[in-house]
Parts: structure tokens; C-alpha cells; sequence
């Protein structure tokens, strides 16, 4: 069955392409998944249905794209194990090596008419494909899967959502069941369970200006607004309508009117979870799996959507968020000083770049995205320079890492995502040069 990228199945389709294929019921699994956001809701979506149905299972992680040979090279090393690949797109037209069994592919895009028929969906529709697998020829749908399903389904394009086909039909699903409703307010990390203040201070997506790790300023919009001192210690959500609308018109004016839609808008409230759940709004969901992404941190968050939300490892996520947050805003306002003082252009053709000693190295993806969005550059990429390696950070839809990693694996270079505009680039000694001439080739 073909699967281009141009097409947008319904669930129906999925369905019907999982009888087609006909997946053995296994004794282990490998799941072997990509780190975008879609992709760890989705795999933590087949750990959970995997527990419950008694399979042991290892999961790891790869990049969105991944060569036929890395794939076979997985099967000899976990030969014993029914292997899942969610999310990755599996360059070239090699063959799968001969064996006792072939891989499943959810969500993913190839040129190989081997592995496409062996392949549920695409990268439009991963959560949808991976909730069809679930299903299987049940009729019975899980609640806590068809929740983690539909908020996969919305999570990459939120909050610029064009829901289509499969995607569509899980989202509506998960609404007729009332899993997952609309709502509207405030957009900010952390609303209904950081404190008041914490909410503006540790904000990078949106990057709030003059007001992201500056806890006097917040302060002083909370004071300005007449909010209770009892309520400093609350969330944002906790506020009455009376005085959020006080605190919207101290903030707003604040700010720049281009951050204001990611400020406030529409979000999706996953119902069965806590009013404080980490996993409660799907804007939160999205900004902790974008942050998992950055910094690495892939398992540590598919434990959090698999339903481990409380204790220690809700407390230790949130405190490295927090950390995080402070060493991002530290990054820009350092590369802002740079590109103040700097004596001669640092932009060159379609980049910006920039040297850097003091920045966190885990950091740069979030800095980089943060100075093409405020407007600090002009250029649609900016490429950050720390030591023997290389960040380049591109304006959002721009660019795809479908097309950008290859150009640097071809000739050898070491490339990974960081986001889904951002790659990292090991580039000692001659290797920076080359990597410098493909990037300038590339813009």
C-alpha cells in the first residue's frame, strides 16, 4: 500500500493497513523512536498498552531520520525482539536483511517500497497510526490511550493546528468521549501549577522581554494589578476573572504584540488529569516534550505521559525547567550584548553568527530560536559557535531536518536535531570549515 507524504489517510485506513500487515503478537519489543514531541506521546502510548498487555519491552531513542543500515544493525543487536519504529524516517533504498522478522514502521516516511508495506501512517499522522496499532481489531477504545493519542495528534502544530484525516478523527474521538476539550486563556508554562510570579520569570516559549528572568518585574505586574499577596504563592489559573483581566492589562502592554497569541489563546485541557497535572494542557505537554528534546531528556518525559507525575521526578523535571529557563534567557541576553558590540557584521549572506564561551551547550537550540523570534536577527538562520561545535538554529517551517541532516551525514559530519529547527554539528579542526560551506550552501 503506498503511503506518500501527499496523502492523509483517515483512521479507517490505519486500521486497515494494520490488518494488512498482520503484526505477530510478540514476546519482546523494541521500540525505536523519534524524539519529536508526536513521537514520545506516541511511544509512551505503546509502553503503556504494552504493560498492560504483559510484553516486556526496551525503548530507545534515534533521530527523525535514520539509513536502512542503522535499522538492520538494530536487528542484530536486539535480534530476539519484535522491532516498532515510531516516528523516523528511513532514508535510501536498500533492502531490510533477511530474518525471522521485519521491523514495523509507525509514522514513517520511506522510499522503500519494502518498508512502506510494512508501515502504518506517516509523520502527519504518528499518534493516530500508533493508536490504530494499539487497537489492533478491537473495537473498545482505552481511554488513557485514545487521551495520549489525540494530544500526539495536536502537539507538533499547536498552536497553528490544520488537523486532517486520522489526526482529525483520534482528536474527535478523544472529544466525544470528553478526554480532551478546548479552552481558552492563558498559554504560559505553568499556569496551573507554578507559582504566579514563576510563570512570567522562567518564560521562554514565549520569550517575554524585560520580563523573562526578571523576578522584580513580575512582581511589580502583580502588584500593579492589585492581586492579593496570598495569591503571589498560587497559579496563574487560580486568579478570578476579575483580576486575570487586571494582570492582562498591566502584561500586555509589556510585551511584544507578536508573543501575545503564544501569551493567550486556544489550548486543549486533557480531562482525566489533575488540575495541577504537568500533563493537564496540551501547551504544557508541548513545552516539556520540546525541552526533553534540547536537553535529552526523552526518557525522563515519556515516563511523565506514561503517568509518573508526582514525587521526585515531577519535582526534579521541574527544577532542571527552571534552571534551564534562567541559562536560556542568560544566552540571549549575552548574545544580545555581542551583537551590540560587536565592530564588524556578523551576518554573512542568509546567517548570523555568533562565538560564544559562556553559553550552556544545551541551551543554544532555545537561545538561537529566541533571537530569530524576538527579532534580535534578521537573517532566517543563526549559527552559534561553542568550542568544537556548531549550532545552526532556522526560522520555524523554513526549513525541514528531512532535508538539512543528510547534506552533512553524506560527506561524514556528525549532525543531531535539538529541535525541530536546530541541529548540532561536531566540528573540530577541518570539519567546521566543511560544515560552514554546507551551511552557507543550504541558505
Amino acid at each position: 500500500m503506498s503511503r506518500k507524504s501527499g496523502r492523509t489517510p483517515s483512521f479507517k485506513a490505519l486500521r486497515e493497513s494494520y490488518n494488512d500487515i498482520s503484526p505477530p503478537s510478540p514476546n519482546h519489543v523494541l521500540i525505536v523512536s523519534s524524539p519529536i514531541p508526536s513521537a514520545t506521546l506516541s511511544s509512551a502510548l505503546l509502553c503503556k498498552w504494552f504493560l498492560k498487555s504483559g510484553i516486556l519491552f526496551h525503548l530507545t531513542f534515534s533521530e527523525p531520520i535514520m539509513n536502512i543500515d542503522t535499522i538492520n544493525e538494530l536487528r542484530k543487536a536486539y535480534e530476539d525482539s519484535a522491532m516498532i519504529v515510531v516516528g523516523i524516517d528511513i532514508i535510501g533504498d536498500k533492502r531490510l536483511r533477511k530474518g525471522s522478522s521485519y521491523p514495523l514502521f509507525l509514522g514513517s516516511q520511506s522510499e522503500c517500497s519494502q518498508i512502506e508495506e510494512r508501515t502504518i501512517g506517516n509523520r502527519t499522522n504518528i499518534a493516530a497510526a500508533s493508536y490504530a496499532y494499539t487497537m489492533g481489531n478491537n473495537e473498545t477504545a482505552d481511554p488513557k490511550l485514545l487521551q495520549l493519542a489525540a494530544a500526539g495528534a495536536i502537539v507538533d502544530d499547536f498552536p497553528n493546528l490544520v488537523l486532517k484525516g486520522a489526526s482529525k478523527q483520534v482528536v474527535g474521538m478523544a472529544e466525544k468521549e470528553k478526554l480532551i476539550e478546548e479552552s481558552k486563556g492563558f498559554r504560559l508554562f505553568g499556569v496551573n501549577f507554578l507559582q504566579l510570579k514563576e510563570v512570567l520569570t522562567y518564560s521562554i516559549r514565549p520569550y517575554l522581554q524585560n520580563l523573562s528572568g526578571v523576578l522584580d518585574a513580575c512582581d511589580r505586574i502583580c502588584i500593579d494589578a492589585d492581586i492579593p499577596f496570598s495569591k503571589f504563592s498560587m497559579p496563574l489559573n487560580a486568579l478570578s476573572s476579575l483580576e486575570a483581566t487586571r494582570f492582562n492589562e498591566r502584561l500586555l502592554p509589556l510585551i511584544d504584540p507578536r508573543t501575545i497569541p503564544y501569551v493567550l489563546g486556544q489550548d486543549y485541557v486533557l480531562t482525566q488529569e489533575k488540575e495541577d497535572s504537568l500533563a493537564r494542557l496540551l501547551s504544557g505537554i508541548k513545552t516539556l516534550a520540546e525541552f526533553g528534546w534540547t536537553v535529552g531528556e526523552w526518557g525522563t518525559l515519556t515516563a511523565i505521559w506514561m503517568g509518573n507525575r508526582e514525587g521526585s521526578l515531577r519535582g526534579r523535571v521541574l527544577d532542571a525547567y527552571k534552571l534551564y529557563s534562567l541559562d536560556v534567557i542568560a544566552g540571549v541576553e549575552e548574545c544580545i550584548e555581542t551583537l551590540l558590540k560587536s565592530s564588524e557584521s556578523l551576518t554573512k549572506g542568509k546567517t548570523t553568527r555568533i562565538s560564544t564561551k559562556a553559553i550552556r551547550r544545551e541551551t543554544l537550540a532555545d537561545v538561537g530560536r529566541i533571537l530569530i523570534e524576538s527579532g534580535q536577527v534578521e537573517t532566517p538562520c543563526v549559527v552559534l559557535k561553542m568550542e568544537n561545535s556548531l549550532e545552526m538554529i532556522w526560522k520555524m517551517n523554513s526549513r525541514t531536518l528531512q532535508e538539512v541532516i543528510p547534506l552533512f551525514w553524506k560527506v561524514g559530519i556528525s549532525a543531531e536535531s535539538t529541535s525541530s529547527q536546530s541541529i548540532r554539528i561536531e566540528a573540530a579542526d577541518d570539519t567546521g570549515n566543511t560544515a560552514m560551506q554546507i551551511i552557507e550552501e543550504i541558505w
